[in-house]
């Protein structure tokens, strides 16, 4: 992956990518977003936790997944997801079937109710957001849009993950000793 596009040019002997001040700004108001979003939603859907949803969404998008395939697409472990999985089985929202890829990871796939909650949560986002006074055209949003996928798979990509381990301050920490 290419890194993002700078404001202006490096100087020389810089490294290169986004100007550092400008890209922890947009974190703290991505965080700030989520939060807010993750409000919103709370007061929307009611019961369903976040991470509740995020599984319902991603069956109805996707399909019927195994939960190490779930967990594979989320930064999140396996285990998260299958807590999550057992509480929406409990909830009636999902169901398991056989899996004609593995003998033991079987597929979790939506119930009829689970569709159910699915549509009816998307119909009063749709609605919120059609009610909502938010001063941006289709395309600013777009453009936002990607620019967060953009930073996101970046973020995600091996060698960002590298200059991660390599920031950590108890990787140094243990090399002292």
């Amino acid at each position: 992956m290419s890194p993002l596009p700078r404001a202006h040019s490096p100087q020389p002997g810089a490294a290169s990518g986004p100007p550092a001040p400008e890209l922890l700004a947009l974190f703290r108001d991505t965080i700030a977003l989520f939060h807010c979003l993750q409000a919103t939603s709370a007061a929307m859907h009611g019961p369903l936790s976040a991470g509740l949803r995020g599984v319902l969404f991603g069956l109805a998008q996707g399909g019927p997944q195994s939960v190490p395939h779930m967990a594979r697409l989320r930064p999140t472990s396996r285990q998260h997801i299958q807590v999550l999985v057992n509480r929406l089985w409990e909830l009636g929202l999902v169901e398991f079937a056989e899996n004609p890829d593995h003998r033991r990871s079987k597929l979790v796939r939506l119930t009829p109710d689970g569709e159910r909650a699915v549509q009816s949560m998307q119909e009063r986002e749709q609605s919120m957001l059609e009610r909502a006074e938010i001063s941006l055209t289709a395309a600013e949003i777009g453009a936002a849009a990607a620019t967060l996928r953009e930073v996101r798979a970046a973020l995600m990509a091996p060698e960002f993950r590298r200059v991660v381990a390599d920031a950590d301050p108890r990787q140094r920490e243990n090399s002292d000793a």
